[in-house]
């Protein structure tokens, strides 16, 4: 019975197990001070790299600003009237290319202009072009400003 004693004694001498505790302030100092360091930047780098990051950002939105004229007054364009461009041609010298340019004269008729001339000699007046077969007064009226005689001897008639 001693030896039953003794492994009683066993039993009951067993520690208790311990119950949890909250960490207090020594203690989470510690495990901080003991936590490996994974951070890459030090607090002071990543404040460096952060006011760097916002001076490009301003940078950028300045330029930005700069480039698309903003707070500049807007540039007023005065422009002219369109012209109108006088285009004139010579009856006796022009090629049919030349007078398919008028309006109202196209290929065919501007080849008959100019075989007529070379047949029967050079047009005296502006009203000699009746003689064209497909020339009609509306069409000389239509066309008499643009068309010019700069030979000496026909300059007289017209």
């Amino acid at each position: 019975m001693a030896a039953d004693s003794q492994d009683f004694s066993r039993e009951t001498s067993k520690p208790t197990p311990a119950v949890h505790q909250p960490n207090t302030s020594a203690q989470s100092e510690e495990s901080v001070a003991s936590f490996p360091a994974t951070v890459w930047l030090r607090h002071a780098d990543q404040f460096l790299l952060g006011s760097l990051l916002i001076v490009l950002l301003v940078l950028l939105i300045a330029c930005r600003g700069k480039m698309s004229g903003w707070g500049q007054a807007e540039i007023e364009i005065l422009s002219q009237q369109p012209r109108e461009y006088y285009y004139a041609i010579d009856i006796n010298r022009a090629s049919w290319v030349e007078w398919a340019q008028l309006d109202g004269i196209g290929e065919v008729i501007a080849r008959r202009i100019v075989d007529e001339r070379q047949r029967h000699g050079p047009f005296q007046s502006i009203e000699d072009l009746r003689r064209v077969r497909g020339v009609g007064t509306k069409l000389i009226e239509k066309l008499a400003p643009f068309l010019t005689i700069t030979d000496e001897e026909f300059k007289e008639l017209r």
